[in-house]
């Protein structure tokens, strides 16, 4: 239980609610992380708080007016990431639809950090779907087509693991992973009744996870392959434009 001293009224709601969140180790009512706040700080109304969280990377809505925090998704989950020759050819890492729950950069500058065995990579974005890598890509002589092992260490200050090597499909059996992750997406689309972006897609998929394990720790997954790869294999699925998902029943 979160002791109230430790919110202060300098405090923004934000920071507010993220501590609250944290103390608190599960998903909470956004009515629940009101009343903790207005005990130290005067708030309009519970609809504020959800305002001034809605539009921030690190929370995450969980459905039903429950909010959580997007570590407890992503911290420590590894994802596929597959290069093109756009990639290679202006030595970047292309923040596509696939990508863009693991990488949540702004506009503004982001420094971006990649850990391998023998060095630390200090990448820079460029606008929300840039990571510039060009030592990166001159170390590991990147070229279209490879295929890297990436890991989230910490989402909150954009730090990640990379596995200093390419892969290669016989190396990994992820069938029944990616079965369940396509039954998953059916089960998403089908309660939305619309469209969807391929990374939203995965963000509820990988809530749909966590509700189901009903315990505190990271999810257990291999390496995560680019959802729109994945489910063109499945022909009830149907990309009306790129990375936009929708069912064919």
């Amino acid at each position: 239980m979160l002791e109230t001293d430790k919110l202060k009224e300098a405090m923004t709601i934000s920071e507010m609610a993220y501590l609250i969140l944290t103390e608190a180790n599960e998903p909470l009512h956004y009515k629940s992380i009101f009343a903790k706040i207005s005990q130290v700080k005067e708030v309009k109304n519970p609809s504020s708080v959800q305002s001034c969280i809605y539009s921030r990377n690190d929370f995450i809505r969980m459905g039903d007016g429950y909010w959580g925090l997007a570590e407890w998704l992503i911290d420590g989950l590894s994802f596929i990431y597959e290069l093109d020759y756009q990639d290679c050819q202006r030595q970047t890492l292309e923040v596509k639809t696939d990508y863009q729950f693991y990488f949540p950069i702004q506009e503004v500058v982001t420094e971006i950090e990649f850990e391998t065995k023998a060095k630390t990579y200090l990448c820079s974005s460029r606008g929300r779907q840039t990571i510039m890598a060009d030592k990166l890509h001159a170390d590991f002589e990147l070229q279209p087509g490879s295929k890297l092992i990436i890991e989230v260490l910490d989402i909150n200050n954009f730090k990640y693991s990379l596995d200093d090597f390419n892969i290669s499909p016989s190396e990994l059996d992820l069938t029944e992973q990616n079965k369940l992750l396509i039954d998953l997406a059916f089960e998403v689309l089908k309660e939305e009744e619309g469209i969807m972006s391929s990374a939203r897609l995965l963000r509820r998929i990988l809530i749909k996870l966590f509700k189901a394990k009903q315990r505190k720790f990271k999810l257990e997954l291999d390496p995560l392959p680019p959802i729109s790869k994945l489910l063109a294999t499945d022909p009830r699925f149907v990309e009306s434009l790129s990375g936009i998902f929708t069912l064919d029943i």
